[in-house]
């Protein structure tokens, strides 16, 4: 039997999107082809939405305004020179009803309006066209593969649109009479060449759902009442057809045909159930409008407060768990180990830090031989309690959420398989199995589980590794959401976190699609391991919260993080400040005080003899148990005494200062002051915390890993003498009597001067 290609033939090819950067469904469709393996041009006249996938080798962007000839022909051009003559173009661009103003009747719409739509979305097209054909005519070779012209249509076209008739006319005009007559033109210029239209509708977008949440009733008529599969069209769906058009190994014989991707659309009511009896599915309400509400089985909520966008920026959230006071965002979680923030007693926590959420993890309590499970899942607990929180002796209102590893985690020497992931335990390097983390969060109950992710920290993924990266972290969040999301099950209390890979969008977009086609009311936010990851979040799922496990270097960081939309930080140089002896100083928004001709330390070394004597607080007028107690002096006294109060005093005094940092954040975006705020304490502050001069506490094995040859972290704490185990064998026992000398003599002692 002969061997049969089911492959889209695309590699390599060039594309032109023009609309490329569009939120409706041009930047899925860049996704697509890109996934596909080929070169994209896109055109847009506003292509800066699609920055954060510049790093692509694949993607080039041109600002380009379709109804200006010379920049077409000068972008096609620029085009050509890049990736190679442009074999498929696909007109995206246009004035759609999201940006179109609507009219209760013709009489109403404004000349202007119907002369605008028609010069951008007919005029606009054919610039397109042509430009792209005359290309074609002067640079294609008899070799050129999939050479065609797929033009955006709308079903508007076929149905028209009561309120917007400008909109509708447009696309009947393009994809009807242009297709048809194109179809024959191209041909004759290139024998393959191919033009067709796909018609697209409803499509499931941001826009689309605001609608039907303003109107409950536009969700029934346009995709259920009126469609035969009763629901609307996937982004994806929409870019997998105009993939398909695309390729001439799966299209070749297709040209002059409008293909009609809109769940089976008709004219009249095709389902005429009534709508009591007839389920509408619920809609997440958008960013945009302001306020919104996660709906998901899940005992956790989250709601934007003011007006949000669609755009990665600060906002403000309200996020509520049953049984837990409300956490008001952004704010950060404390990093825990083995279940406690370093240096601190829960009940100390509890009084006297605003901490309401802390970060553990399963790498934690993986101690003990499989034989030999950890404590922790045979702690008792009531029905209703978390067996993790009381093992822990965590109070009640405070937010747990587990992972698999430690943050930061150690790198790994060995590696993740399809089934596990590399872990650090007490006995070394291990691998933990999906399966035992789930069993884990079934057991332990946190309120947030966090989905396991491919990604091993401290590693660069190679080719290979990331083709698998996305399928093991879909696999893995099925698996969990299998597991914690259950009618009935005590797992049903906990809410899962899916994980957002730090890797360009297109190599993980099956993943993501995955998720808000089939987990999307299993998934209650996401978990993101580099700022930049937000911009990879799928749009319909946008309004979930947003967990960074990012690892910046300083407050500046943070800021970094908030400005992309973050809702929730770990912070992990809190506790290495601390550790080294460090008091932070910084406070947000900078106070007008702080302006000088150099910048602000963020904090104090206060290891440094200077403070021997400095009877200050470690920062002025600061309300923190330390500062308001003690004085630079004793905490520097206690440094140098190895005291471990020196690091409960400092624990306490730095999360305070990031409550504050907390505080100040969340009022600035309130007062639409942050981006100005922002830039003001990064040019006063410095971007690094005063190096470590002092010895901080003892290092645990956890929080480290040694090399061949390389030295002690922790001095040992106990030693032979200088002349050797056979000097002390053969010494004296020194009398009571004994003079210093002869101590010295004997190796038992140094004489001081």
């Amino acid at each position: 039997m002969e061997d049969i290609d089911l492959g889209l033939g695309l590699k390599g090819t060039h594309v032109v999107i023009t609309g490329g950067a569009g939120y409706i469904v041009g930047s899925t469709v860049v996704k697509a082809f890109l996934a596909a393996g080929a070169n994209i041009s896109c055109f847009d006249i506003h292509p800066g939405r699609l920055e954060y996938l510049l790093d692509h080798a694949s993607l080039r962007l041109y600002p380009v305004d379709i109804t200006i000839e010379q920049q077409l022909i000068t972008a096609f051009d620029y085009a050509r020179r890049t990736f190679g003559v442009i074999q498929c173009c696909v007109a995206l661009a246009g004035l759609d009803l999201s940006i179109l103003p609507h009219h209760e009747s013709i009489l109403d719409m404004p000349v202007e309006q119907w002369r605008r739509t028609h010069q951008v979305n007919v005029e606009g097209t054919f610039l397109t066209a042509k430009t792209w054909l005359q290309q074609i005519k002067e640079h294609a070779s008899p070799e050129t593969k999939n050479v065609n012209l797929i033009i955006a249509g709308s079903e508007s076209g076929l149905f028209g649109e009561r309120t917007n008739a400008d909109y509708s006319s447009s696309k009947s005009a393009v994809q009807e009479g242009l297709v048809h007559s194109l179809k024959v033109d191209v041909a004759r210029i290139f024998p393959s060449a191919r033009v067709n239209a796909v018609a697209p509708g409803p499509v499931d977008t941001e826009h689309f759902r605001r609608e039907c949440q303003q109107n409950p009733d536009q969700y029934w008529l346009d995709a259920q009442a009126t469609t035969a599969l009763g629901r609307p069209v996937p982004r994806m769906a929409v870019a997998k057809s105009i993939l398909f058009l695309a390729s001439e190994a799966w299209s070749g014989n297709i040209s002059g045909q409008v293909l009609r991707v809109d769940s089976g659309k008709q004219g009249v009511e095709v389902l005429r159930r009534k709508r009591e009896f007839f389920h509408t599915p619920s809609l997440p309400i958008s960013p945009d409008m302001g306020t919104t509400a996660q709906q998901t089985p899940s005992p956790l909520s989250f709601e934007t407060l003011g007006n949000a966008s669609e755009e990665p920026e600060p906002r403000l959230g309200r996020l509520s768990l049953q049984d837990r006071g409300p956490i008001r965002t952004p704010h950060y979680v404390a990093l825990t180990s083995r279940g406690v923030v370093p240096h601190l007693a829960q009940d100390m926590m509890q009084d006297y830090t605003n901490i309401r959420g802390i970060y553990t993890s399963l790498e934690d309590f993986i101690e003990n031989t499989p034989s030999q499970p950890s404590p922790v899942y045979a702690c008792p607990a009531p029905e209703e309690q978390s067996r993790l929180r009381r093992f822990i002796a965590l109070q009640q209102n405070t937010l747990l959420i587990l992972g698999s590893r430690r943050q930061p985690p150690i790198t790994s020497r060995i590696g993740n398989s399809n089934t596990s992931i590399a872990i650090q335990g007490a006995l070394g390097f291990s691998n933990l199995e999906v399966e035992d983390y789930v069993k884990a969060v079934q057991i332990l109950r946190p309120d947030i589980a966090l989905g396991v992710a491919d990604y091993e920290f401290g590693k660069r993924p190679g080719v290979k590794r990331l083709e698998k990266m996305g399928d093991r972290t879909l696999a893995w969040t099925q698996e969990l959401a299998a597991g914690t999301i259950g009618s009935g099950t005590e797992a049903s209390r906990t809410a899962l976190f899916a994980p957002v890979l730090p890797i360009d969008i297109h190599q993980q977009s099956y993943y993501l699609e995955s998720v808000v086609e089939e987990l999307s009311e299993k998934v209650s936010g996401w978990t993101l391991y580099e700022p930049a990851s937000v911009f990879a979040i799928p749009k319909p799922l946008r309004h979930l919260p947003r967990l960074s496990l990012a690892v910046p270097k300083g407050p500046q960081g943070l800021l970094n993080q908030v400005s992309l939309g973050m809702d929730l930080c770990t912070i992990p140089f809190i506790g290495e400040a601390t550790d080294a002896g460090i008091a932070f100083t910084f406070s947000f928004p900078a106070t007008a005080t702080d302006e000088t001709s150099s910048q602000i330390p963020l904090g104090l070394d206060i290891w440094s003899s200077s403070y021997a004597s400095d009877l200050s607080p470690l920062q002025q007028d600061c309300q923190c148990y330390s500062c308001t107690n003690h004085h630079r002096a004793y905490i520097h006294h206690l440094l140098d005494a190895k005291e471990m109060l020196a690091w409960v005093l400092l624990q306490l005094h730095n999360h305070h200062v990031c409550d504050l940092f907390f505080t100040g954040i969340r009022n600035a975006i309130e007062n639409k002051t942050f981006r100005r705020e922002q830039s003001i304490f990064e040019r006063l502050y410095e971007s690094e915390f005063p190096p470590k001069t002092g010895q901080g506490p003892r290092l645990r094995g956890y929080q480290t890993k040694s090399g061949t040859g390389d030295q002690r972290k922790n001095p040992a704490a106990y030693r032979t003498l200088d002349n050797g185990a056979e000097g002390l064998a053969e010494a004296t026992l020194p009398g009571a009597g004994t003079d210093g000398m002869s101590l010295q003599r004997q190796g038992f002692a140094s004489k001081m001067d």
